[in-house]
């Protein structure tokens, strides 16, 4: 697909609706720039005839899904939603999803939900009617082998969704083919720009894996499939450890990393050893995609690295600045805490105040995903030498 030009909507039917077409373009371009998705789902919103719009994926955990394109009035809703713990009364998922599983490809607040129910029920009189969102709609479309939505709301005022989404050429039905591409366009980038760190750590020989924002494994270098079988394994398109509590401890980690909100299952996340059958270890260390490696859907991925705890070289900082964005000064003191340096060696030999380090170990935190420095020496002490 051509980045210039990501869509066509030159549809006889979707011309009929410039704004609609115009916002949809938006959303492609917000792809791209995500800073522009606030603007884009606003536009979104009323092309739709909505108060707020939002993106949603089945089977999502809740940071991917706040981590989604959503207007600013629904992202309010949906957090509130969120905190509140409504989920069990949620009849809009609870029936909307089984609705699509039937194929109905637009499903509507009265398809879920009865007057006696709305009426009855305390998440539409203390949710949804105090964030304007009493009426409802979704699209959904599959991507990647999962069931997307994009979810309407707007206050009851008369000229509700239901009638609007009617017939093959309401606009939200007209919106489905290209929400679906437009999904398809962000995974494709975001792979684009984690195979481009794998290759950099193929060439250097380095064993990875990149995996999706489902836990399941996407590409696989080639030092990587050489040592599949010894200890590791894929089985059904995921990563797996032979021994039953070596991989308990994996699914954790990855679980953890796949998690940008931290480790919500309290285990530790420093590099895994994992026993080979020729009596040795290897180290997996799982870490979060950052950057341009995560698409703008909140399907955040994961890269496993292998390396044998033995081999400690001093990392190439071009390779620290591609595989994780980080600038001149970043890498250079990543290569001192690959060595083992503390603080007051690392600022002395860089010439800065030790205040200075620290805030450059919290960028290097915030960047690699680690939570202490002590998994940033792991981490880094694992890459290739810059020899």
């Amino acid at each position: 697909m051509n980045p210039a030009a990501p869509a066509d909507f030159s549809g006889l039917r979707l011309q009929a609706f410039p704004d609609l077409s115009a916002a949809l373009s938006d959303c492609f371009e917000a792809v791209m720039a995500p800073e522009r998705w606030d603007d884009a789902t606003e536009r979104l919103a009323l092309a739709l005839k909505a108060r707020g719009v939002g993106f949603h994926d089945r089977g999502a955990s809740e940071a991917q899904r706040l981590r989604a394109p959503m207007s600013r009035a629904y992202r309010e809703m949906f957090a509130d939603y969120l905190a509140r713990g409504w989920e069990g009364q949620n009849l809009r998922a609870i029936r909307g999803w089984p609705l699509a599983d039937q194929g109905e490809f637009v499903v509507t607040e009265a398809m879920v939900s009865t007057p006696e129910e709305r009426a009855r029920l305390p998440i539409y009189a203390e949710l949804f009617r105090g964030h304007g969102a009493e009426d409802w709609a979704a699209t959904t479309f599959p991507v990647g082998g999962q069931t997307w939505a994009l979810t309407l709301v707007r206050p009851a005022d008369g000229a509700d969704l239901a009638k609007a989404q009617a017939g093959d050429d309401s606009r939200l039905r007209l919106s489905r083919p290209y929400l679906a591409r437009m999904l398809s366009f962000s995974q494709a980038l975001s792979l684009a720009a984690s195979e481009g760190a794998l290759g950099a750590l193929e060439h250097a020989a380095t064993p990875a894996l990149i995996l999706d924002g489902q836990g399941r494994v996407a590409v696989i270098n080639g030092p990587a499939e050489a040592l599949l079988g010894h200890g590791l394994s894929v089985v059904q398109g995921r990563l797996r450890a032979d021994r039953g509590e070596i991989n308990t401890a994996l699914e954790a980690r990855i679980a953890s990393a796949l998690n940008a909100m931290g480790s919500p299952l309290g285990v530790d996340s420093g590099p895994l050893a994992v026993p080979t059958p020729w009596g040795g270890v290897l180290l997996a260390d799982v870490t979060p995609l950052r950057g341009a490696a995560v698409d703008a859907f909140g399907r955040a991925g994961a890269m496993v690295t292998l390396v044998d705890p033995l081999r400690r070289p001093k990392p190439s900082v071009a390779m620290l600045r591609q595989l994780y964005g980080l600038t001149q000064r970043e890498s250079e003191l990543a290569v001192l805490i690959a060595r083992g340096d503390g603080v007051p060696e690392m600022a002395q030999t860089m010439g800065l105040q030790a205040s200075s380090v620290r805030q450059i170990i919290k960028a290097l935190l915030w960047k690699t995903g680690a939570r202490r420095q002590s998994e940033l020496t792991a981490l880094f002490a694992g890459l290739p030498s810059a020899e």
